[in-house]
């Protein structure tokens, strides 16, 4: 092999290898590993992560969900530098093994209340918006978690949060 030929292998193996290494770097749109959803149009970076309450997220797929025990807290974590107020929209879908009753709050103030099935039921918050750069919802039952008969998962299971969405508000 001449030494021209191997000077632009080994020019072609660096170029390759720095190429790779910068897609490598680049900014991914997908959720960090424990966060159930990420919003990240440039200006803007909000994470949706599983609080106080919750087990921590389980994935498959492209699929991300997380069961709580009982009461939970959903942080909706503003990462940009902005002051400004936030509208956005939540969309997730709820889902229970008994039925059961499930609130959604910010604060004292009701954003959804919904009977769940055993069928994953929809939640849409077309707008709301954040005020600081880190914020609360909490989300209650109206029964106690239950252990699944049968099953090695010894956890308390009252309700999970399943495929959270958080975009712009219509």
């Amino acid at each position: 092999m001449s030494s021209a030929l191997r000077q632009s292998l080994y020019a072609l193996a660096a170029g390759l290898a720095v190429a790779g290494g910068v897609w490598f770097m680049l900014p991914k749109s997908q959720p960090p590993p424990q966060a159930l959803a990420l919003l990240d149009d440039g200006s803007r970076i909000v994470y949706v992560e599983p609080g106080a309450g919750f087990y921590g997220v389980e994935r498959k797929s492209a699929r991300r969900w997380a069961w709580a025990g009982g009461p939970a807290t959903l942080v909706l974590r503003r990462l940009d530098p902005g002051t400004d107020p936030l509208t956005v929209r939540l969309r997730f879908d709820l889902h229970c093994l008994p039925p059961r009753e499930v609130t959604l709050r910010h604060g004292n103030f009701i954003l959804w209340k919904g009977l769940l099935s055993e069928k994953r039921t929809p939640v849409d918050i077309p707008v709301f918006t954040l005020t600081g750069p880190v914020t609360e919802l909490t989300l209650t039952s109206d029964r106690p978690g239950v252990q699944l008969e049968g099953s090695p998962d010894t956890r308390l299971l009252d309700f999970a949060v399943y495929d959270f969405e958080i975009g712009a508000a219509d």
